[in-house]
């Protein structure tokens, strides 16, 4: 079977950081990066989701459902969770450098 070429969008996804103990939401969170990774927008906005409810303030979730939401086009959407995702987790590069996100938060 030939390998996938992973998306640029996908490769922007944070996984939980080390040390995160909340399993549920991890393992939700990196379904979600998966799927982000082979484009699949609306099954990654399910999983994170689906992290989110386990914990709301989860950063990299948010982060990520942000991403997806983007894909699609739901840019109102989009934009709250960057902002919520940002707050969350202000020191973190992955999320202040990143050119989409910037773009929503200016």
């Amino acid at each position: 079977m030939p390998k996938l070429e992973k998306s640029p969008i996908g490769e922007m996804a944070i996984a939980a950081p080390e040390g995160y103990t909340n399993r549920s939401a991890a393992a939700r969170n990196q379904d979600g990066i998966d799927h982000l990774l082979r484009e699949h927008w609306r099954k990654a906005e399910a999983d994170f989701n689906r992290a989110l409810e386990s914990d709301p303030e989860f950063a990299a979730a948010r982060f990520n459902l942000a991403l997806s939401l983007d894909r699609q086009g739901k840019h109102e959407e989009a934009g709250r969770e960057f902002r919520k995702a940002a707050a969350l987790d202000p020191g973190n590069p992955r999320m202040s450098e990143n050119p989409i996100l910037k773009s929503y938060i200016r």
